[in-house]
């Protein structure tokens, strides 16, 4: 699986160099890291898998708060003496769209 390399990727890894133990060459291999020219480097894809698995795990999240609002729109639908509004409709069709635009952000 290819993790695409970000310019932030770039600059931690970069920044970990230079503050890190290889004193001399740490300046000249943290500016290759900057440039763009080393992005196989493992500090480098490591901070970019890092990333990658905070944003999966970030969308998931939100699309389970999404998920859940929209659930309990239903159960309060469900529960109303009244009948269902147009408002409670509203809101649980529009967080499981949202839901699913999260999941789709995800995939793409």
């Amino acid at each position: 699986m290819t993790i695409e390399i970000t310019q932030e990727d770039r600059e931690a890894a970069a920044n970990l160099m230079r503050h890190g133990s290889r004193p001399g060459i740490s300046e000249t291999i943290a500016t290759h890291m900057s440039s763009g020219t080393v992005d196989s480097d493992p500090i480098i894809q490591a901070f970019a898998a890092h990333r990658q698995a905070a944003r999966e795990r970030a969308l998931d999240e939100a699309a389970e708060v999404a998920e859940r609002n929209a659930k309990h729109a239903g159960s309060v639908m469900m529960n109303d003496e009244i009948g269902i509004t147009d408002a409670r409709v509203g809101y649980q069709l529009a967080n499981q769209r949202i839901a699913s635009q999260i999941r789709k952000l995800k995939e793409g």
